[in-house]
């Protein structure tokens, strides 16, 4: 039981950070690096004809649900956060559910997009395999997500800020194991590490200019929570964060699998 409330106080605090407006502010609305760009090659990567039923597994506020229709596709958004998934639902049909166990028929779907969002949950092994027994055989599924090849600096390691993400992101031979044991085939990765490292230069850019609003008159930034120790606290966690993707210690890469 004690484990069942701290996996779901985890889920409440994960949907409390991604939906406060700092991170809007400092990520853009598709909260995860590379932006449309990188959802681009995601969703490509399901290589589906028109009119293929797709899951976006952890759709936020519906920006890859958008794409998802925009090609024809029968998109299904699903997330755990009641303020993004009000806004996804603008975009198309939106589930509010648990992406451990999406509320999805056994073999009804033809593919599954999941960004940014594995490495969030703790449940790993029981989100990959609901997505492999939502999937039709010859389904695809492709995820993106941070990867974490080494240890990481202590100043990542305690900000929760950053680590709701960083704290349960996998290896990239972890993530490529996962979806090996799930009983996914023709299991590839997609290095895109440029998009994290300029997910991070953007945010580098943003915390300046919120810098700026703070020391302008009148300019009130404290409802949501931005002060000056708070930025310099930020401003840090970049540089670290630089460093460690810079290394080798970080990326960010796609995941592409097949059930069989």
């Amino acid at each position: 039981m004690a484990t069942t409330q701290q996996d779901a106080a985890l889920k409440s605090a994960c949907c409390t950070t991604w939906t406060h407006p700092v991170a809007r502010l400092l990520l853009g609305e598709r909260l995860h690096p590379g932006g449309e760009r990188t959802t681009a090659v995601t969703v490509d990567s399901l290589r589906l004809e028109p009119g293929a039923s797709v899951l976006d597994l952890g759709c936020g506020y519906g920006s890859t649900l958008g794409m998802l229709a925009e090609q024809g596709y029968a998109a299904i958004g699903l997330d755990l956060a009641h303020e993004a998934t009000s806004t996804a639902s603008t975009f198309g049909c939106v589930v509010v559910a648990d992406a451990e166990r999406p509320p999805v028929r056994a073999g009804s779907l033809d593919g599954i997009v999941m960004e940014c969002v594995l490495s969030l949950l703790p449940d790993k092994e029981g989100a990959v395999a609901g997505a492999h027994r939502a999937l039709k055989r010859g389904g695809h599924i492709a995820i993106s997500d941070v990867t974490i090849d080494q240890p990481l600096p202590l100043p990542l390691e305690e900000v929760a800020a950053w680590s709701t993400c960083v704290s349960g992101a996998l290896s990239t031979a972890g993530y490529l194991g996962l979806l090996q044991e799930s009983g996914f085939g023709e299991v590839q990765s997609i290095c895109l590490d440029d998009a994290l490292v300029a997910l991070i230069d953007q945010i580098r850019r943003r915390l300046a200019l919120i810098e700026v609003a703070l020391t302008a008159r009148g300019v009130e930034l404290a409802p949501l929570g931005v002060d000056s120790e708070r930025l310099e606290e930020l401003r840090n966690l970049t540089v670290a964060a630089l460093e460690v993707v810079r290394s080798g210690g970080a990326g960010y890469r796609l995941f592409h699998a097949t059930k069989q």
